[in-house]
């Protein structure tokens, strides 16, 4: 095989590499969350803190949160990042949301309908750059929260 048609065959993945390399390195949100303080005090247990546990394989997010860990209450969220539409249910209701990067961020936003409204959320995940604290942006109409978490 001569070298030019061995160039040839590699050229179509040059636009491959540049485009991987221009990708900014995204963060594994696997593993298991405890929620700080500024967690809703009406989810904790005593002093037991809520808690999350997150299977994360690109482009697929799994998310579980306890209200405790001695509770068997748990919602399970199953997400993709890549913007497509995920359907989960919520205290009932029926809630459509669509997940995708935004930088080394993960954004969630979603639809549902509360007492007969319809209710919108969005939610902004970034991890610290020592992988260990995970702050949580809430946000609910004109209502923000900002929960942090750290890493088991």
């Amino acid at each position: 095989m001569t070298l030019k048609f061995r160039s040839f065959l590699l050229l179509p993945l040059v636009p491959l590499m540049l485009f991987a390399q221009g990708q900014p390195a995204r963060p594994n949100f696997s593993g298991g969350w405890v929620m700080g303080d500024s967690f809703d005090d009406s989810m904790k247990t005593g002093t037991d803190s809520p808690f999350m546990r997150v299977e994360h394989q690109e482009p697929r997010l799994k998310v579980t949160i306890s209200v405790s860990s001695k509770s068997s209450q748990k919602d399970v969220w199953s997400l993709t990042t890549d913007g497509a539409e995920n359907l989960n249910r919520m205290n009932g209701n029926e809630v459509r949301s669509r997940t995708h990067w935004q930088g080394d961020s993960l954004v969630t936003e979603w639809e549902t309908q509360a007492n007969g409204r319809p209710m919108k959320h969005r939610q902004v995940w970034s991890v610290s750059k020592d992988g260990k604290h995970l702050t949580m942006n809430m946000r609910d109409g004109d209502n923000e929260t900002i929960v942090k978490a750290t890493r088991l």
